[in-house]
């Protein structure tokens, strides 16, 4: 009777693991559908082109006779809204023929999501013989179907963060600064409190090396903009403007909400973000480590950031992975909250909520996280040794002090 009361949790995930299958299929179909030039692809395909041909990459007439032929309904081209120094990460996009491309970049972001799940799942401590649960949370994580449909470069900051990881874990400071600029620099104001973080680290630890890197590979990613075209320099005053007026994120959520067109409202999520994190800084700077304080760190980073998308929060993979790998996915609860919060994102009515409803990942992740503590009565699994035990065997009696 034990053994089947025991047994019953597991056999609720499994089945509620079965659930997942049709929000996999929604995935994966989300991720093969093919928008032709209406995708954000485009964008990254044409700044390749204009970054090799020695022209603005943002420059409005170039991008306009490039896009056009393709496809692209608007009077107004699709313009990168990442920084110049960004550019040289996804130019490669454009040495291949649009459409060859865009394929190319979808196999490689399926490759790139399966892959960090994958890593991730030993990096956080997983059990070898269930690494499959996390390929289930990947292939079931909604925002990858939104970011393979519009064909996003966020798996490639995905990528990035996962390396950074792991090489800070094997201590190489250099190569792990590097990695910061496809990890952070792509889309910054995403890893507000993440750079803050990071900053604040290897200052206190002096990790001068990861700051040498970071800054070498972003003063020679700068270099090759401004040898291609210096006045690309000048883009982020009027992108920024354009971004804040979208209603997106949590703060244009609530903008949305309240009926009000004051940008400043957009930035209350970031107030309130900065506060938290002076607080979760100083609680936990002395014993800082990043795979127990990152996850939520990073969830919290996305969405207080002041402009955002639900397929943004692919790059907050870790944080998921994080809680399955001790455990969460044993909770039925768990699983049929993961199910919740992605319909309640799948049914928002415009993108704006849509990236709003996407906060929801923070209170999810506090209850897996619950999920995975251990009761003190159910930490001990030997009975204690009595006192005829110890005297009869030395070796226990070693064991204990």
């Amino acid at each position: 009777m034990r053994r089947s009361r025991s047994t019953m949790p597991v056999l609720l995930s499994v089945l509620a693991l079965v659930c997942c299958l049709p929000l996999a299929a929604k995935t994966l179909m989300l991720s093969f559908s093919h928008t032709g030039a209406f995708c954000d692809f485009t964008q990254y395909w044409s700044t390749g082109r204009l970054f090799f041909a020695h022209q603005n990459p943002y420059a409005i007439e170039p991008l306009v006779a490039l896009q056009r032929p393709l496809g692209w309904p608007e009077a107004r081209p699709i313009v990168a809204p990442n920084p110049p120094r960004s550019i040289p990460l996804f130019a490669a996009a454009g040495i291949l023929p649009f459409a060859e491309a865009r394929e190319l970049w979808r196999i490689l972001s399926l490759v790139i999501l399966l892959g960090a799940a994958w890593l991730l799942w030993d990096y956080f401590g997983g059990a070898a013989r269930t690494r499959w649960i996390s390929l289930v949370l990947a292939l079931t994580f909604l925002p990858f179907g939104i970011t393979e449909r519009i064909g996003q470069i966020t798996p490639l900051i995905l990528a990035g963060l996962v390396a950074f990881l792991l090489l800070l874990r094997s201590e190489r400071w250099v190569a792990a600064g590097i990695l910061l600029l496809p990890a952070l620099g792509v889309k910054p104001h995403l890893f507000c409190l993440v750079a803050a973080a990071i900053l604040l680290w290897a200052i206190q630890e002096r990790r001068w090396a990861l700051l040498g890197g970071a800054v070498g590979s972003t003063g020679a990613a700068c270099a090759a903009v401004a040898l291609v075209d210096p006045a690309a320099f000048h883009y982020p005053k009027a992108l920024l403007g354009h971004a804040m007026a979208e209603n997106c994120g949590v703060g244009g959520a609530l903008r949305i909400a309240f009926h009000t067109q004051h940008v400043w409202v957009q930035y209350l999520p970031c107030a309130a973000g900065a506060i938290w994190f002076t607080w979760y800084w100083l609680q936990h700077r002395e014993h800082w480590e990043w795979s127990e304080h990152l996850p939520l760190l990073l969830l919290v980073s996305i969405a207080s950031s002041p402009y955002g998308w639900a397929s943004d929060y692919i790059v907050a993979l870790p944080a998921f992975v994080a809680v399955a790998a001790r455990g969460a996915w044993k909770s039925p609860l768990v699983i049929v909250t993961w199910l919740f919060v992605q319909f309640g994102i799948f049914a928002s009515p415009m993108l704006g909520i849509e990236a709003g409803v996407s906060a929801l990942w923070i209170a999810f992740w506090l209850l897996a996280r619950s999920a995975t503590r251990v009761s003190p009565l159910r930490q001990s699994v030997a009975p204690p040794l009595n006192a005829h035990a110890l005297r009869s065997s030395p070796e226990a009696a070693a064991r204990v002090f």
